[in-house]
């Protein structure tokens, strides 16, 4: 059997990191198959549906790396992949079932069903089947009249719907259960249930994996599958995925949208990683894997049926071990739009950035939180702890910043190795004259250039704060230390 996977979302809003999820998994075992994945718009909700959705969910998946092989912005044989271009292949399908006696006209008002809705035997406001018995007479002659009525999907009694679901296991649920449901609206738009299926029969999809909510929804849908006279696909229903305190991650929470990560400066490969083990687990402990290894590692039987948690520490330490592992140049490339998105202004350059990154990224959890670290390269005054201000007062510290100050003056250009090279023969030559070397020569440097005690290496940071900005902050940190009463001279 050739394996068919779908992702039909409705562009209502942005790609959430739990569909993210439900694409990732359709198309990994899709690919692990040498299957196809597909891509199609369920836009019939026409008060809430919007274009630019549709291009934002394309964009962030293929922010993620997951392509499809047919779909919106794909064609193929199968199309047209937008529900409101397809209508008129719904309504032929809703004449099949009609001449089977399988459907009927429901005048029923939104006013009728809440006024019986309190007497249904049916569960969540199940339909009485009120117009289940209209003759056609009847039918006609209110149809003549200019009444609206929906279509409803006549539901066999007495039998029940069987399944057995690639996470969940076998699952029957009694017919008397299902009360008969619309499958056209009033306004003659099918409803999801009659869609899904007849685009999942036309496309030839073989396995429909999506999440848990929707397994409510899969024994009407076989049923209709069986009135077609077609066989259903498999179906695989995922856990949810809930926040920290339990509940479901919402797509109305920004911080839940793909994009929103995508600005924070998340790498789409540790977002990939990340959400595949969201539900999924290996058979060893590994927790870095590339796209390549989650499509030979990836198995539906190592899906579990548990809800999984949104962890943004874990995510972060993933993210963090990405950013070590990745070119510095294009983590450079991607934090320059990264932090123009947050309206920072990189004055130096790419180049300076991507070299900050190098000093810095062990730190980073995401691109964005360069945003913090600039300042330390770039403002002339900083804020000096306590324990380097003292480390000004030691005997020997204006001679080593005296010295520090001239031979920085001199250096043709700064470079690690360049500065490197100054501060080691500093050091030697600050010992040779007071019999003091090592960190009472190179705190006192590190307090005027940082206002800090610790930090990056002096090597690297003078560099990154270039010859100009050095001098300063030198300056800066010396004169601080005098009208605070320190003298360092």
């Amino acid at each position: 059997m050739t394996v068919r996977v779908r992702y039909a979302p409705s562009p209502t809003g942005p790609l959430h990191i739990g569909s993210a999820r439900t694409v990732l998994y359709n198309w990994l075992f899709a690919r692990q198959h040498g299957g196809k994945m597909i891509l199609r718009s369920e836009d019939t909700d026409r008060e809430r549906s919007d274009v630019k959705w549709e291009q934002e969910i394309c964009q962030s998946l293929r922010w993620l790396g997951l392509d499809w092989d047919e779909g919106v912005d794909a064609g193929g044989d199968c199309g047209p992949y937008r529900q409101t271009q397809r209508l008129e292949l719904y309504r032929d399908y809703i004449q099949r079932l009609e001449q089977q006696g399988r459907t009927y006209y429901c005048f029923c008002t939104p006013e009728d069903l809440e006024a019986r809705r309190q007497q249904s035997r049916y569960e969540h406001g199940g339909y009485d089947g009120a117009c289940r018995q209209l003759s056609a007479q009847e039918v006609a002659r209110r149809l003549e009249q200019g009444e609206s009525a929906a279509v409803r999907f006549r539901v066999p009694r007495d039998t029940k719907v069987e399944f057995n679901d690639l996470v969940r296991g076998d699952i029957a649920v009694e017919t008397a259960e299902i009360s008969d449901f619309v499958i056209l609206k009033k306004d003659g738009i099918p409803t999801y249930n009659f869609a899904v299926v007849v685009d999942d029969v036309t496309m030839g999809i073989s396995h429909v994996i999506r999440a848990n909510e929707h397994l409510i929804n899969t024994p009407r849908q076989i049923l209709l599958y069986q009135a077609l006279g077609e066989q259903p696909p498999a179906f695989a229903h995922i856990s949810l995925i809930l926040d920290k305190s339990g509940r479901k991650m919402s797509k109305r929470m920004g911080d839940t949208a793909v994009d929103a990560y995508a600005q924070k400066g998340y790498l789409p490969e540790a977002i990939v990683n990340y959400i595949a083990l969201l539900g999924w687990s290996p058979e060893d402990e590994q927790e870095i894997f590339s796209l390549e290894e989650l499509v030979a590692e990836f198995d539906m039987g190592r899906v579990s049926r548990s809800p999984a948690i949104f962890d943004v520490k874990k995510l972060d330490w993933m993210n963090n071990q990405y950013i070590m592992q990745t070119d510095t140049g294009r983590l450079a490339d991607m934090a320059m739009e990264v932090l123009a998105g947050q309206g920072v202004e990189v004055a130096r350059g790419r180049e300076w950035l991507r070299q900050v990154i190098e000093v810095v990224r062990d730190e980073l959890a995401n691109l964005a939180q360069l945003a913090e670290f600039l300042p330390e390269f770039t403002e002339e005054e900083v804020e000096i702890s306590p324990q380097a201000m003292e480390s000004l007062t030691w005997e020997h510290s204006g001679l080593v910043l005296d010295q520090f100050i001239s031979r920085l003056k001199q250096l043709d250009s700064l470079t690690s190795d360049s500065v490197g090279e100054m501060l080691k023969q500093l050091n030697k030559d600050i010992k040779k004259q007071t019999g003091s070397g090592g960190k009472t020569v190179f705190m006192p440097v590190r307090a005027a250039l940082s206002g800090q005690t610790s930090g990056q290496e002096l090597y690297l940071l003078v560099p990154l704060l270039g010859r100009e900005l050095a001098l300063k902050r030198i300056d800066f940190c010396r004169r601080a230390a005098t009208d605070s009463g320190v003298n360092n001279e």
